[in-house]
């Protein structure tokens, strides 16, 4: 069979098609530009390129009773124009947490006595538990500046393959940054606690975290009730009201302070 050369020689090169038509040329200068202006906002100003997954987060907080309480003459408020004493309590008495609600740090109680009826405790109508005609006693929470409030919490990718499984980040993770608390007249570095197999059982993180330390694991962030208070500006001996001639102090009458855990990555 006779070889062609002008197949084996044969290259193949581009037609160059210039339309000639101002509704098909403005449509297709349109659809570049539209493209272009796609690319620079989501890609270049909006960081679409990253990888964006649902999450679901979960918070929770104990309040603990101070390690060593301050001495009472150091706590002026016990002797107050009030005449309400001071009181220190065990830990079961302390906290007390509301799911869905918040956590309650009392700062001011009020006792009432009761007594056992004796009504039959299987008679509908029976009212166990009956007042006494003893009167109310109000008393302070002595030191509680000084009681720490434990923050333990997690965002997990919310996946349906995986569940809740895969964890992102959480308080139990060592080598995780310092979470820093910022209020509106201050900040500070809330302490990594840890758990630990060797005496004693609870402790600050060491510098490296937890896991710096042998048989320690990371249980959450501590900070104590006076920090807070301090970033935000408030003193619970302060006025609760701009009412001069009153003596109702936050330490009195209570505050809400509500605290959000913001994440913030750098390598977004």
């Amino acid at each position: 069979m006779a070889m062609d050369l002008d197949d084996v020689l044969a290259y193949t090169t581009e037609r160059k098609v210039v339309i000639r038509h101002r509704w098909v040329g403005g449509l297709y200068y349109s659809t570049m530009v539209c493209i272009l202006a796609y690319v620079v906002v989501e890609l270049v100003i909006n960081k679409q390129y990253n990888s964006i997954m649902p999450l679901a987060g979960s918070i929770r907080a104990t309040v603990h009773s101070p390690a060593d309480y301050a001495p009472l003459e150091t706590l002026p408020y016990c002797s107050n124009a009030y005449d309400i004493p001071c009181v220190r309590w065990d830990q079961s008495l302390w906290s007390t947490v509301q799911p869905d609600v918040g956590l309650l740090v009392p700062t001011r109680v009020k006792l009432s006595a009761q007594e056992r009826s004796e009504c039959d405790l299987f008679n509908y109508s029976c009212t166990p538990w009956v007042n006494t005609n003893a009167a109310d006693v109000e008393v302070f929470m002595g030191d509680v500046e000084n009681s720490t409030i434990l923050i333990q919490h997690a965002v997990s990718e919310a996946n349906q393959l995986v569940g809740y499984n895969s964890s992102v980040v959480n308080t139990f993770q060592s080598g995780r940054p310092t979470p820093t608390v910022y209020g509106k007249h201050g900040t500070f570095d809330a302490q990594e606690w840890c758990d630990c197999t060797s005496a004693p059982a609870n402790r600050p993180a060491p510098p490296g975290g937890c896991a710096a330390a042998a048989g320690c694991h990371d249980v959450g962030d501590l900070l104590t009730l006076g920090q807070l208070l301090s970033a935000l500006g408030l003193d619970l001996s302060s006025g609760a009201t701009d009412n001069a001639e009153t003596l109702e102090t936050l330490r009195y009458a209570g505050l809400t302070v509500r605290l959000g855990v913001v994440y913030d990555s750098a390598t977004s």
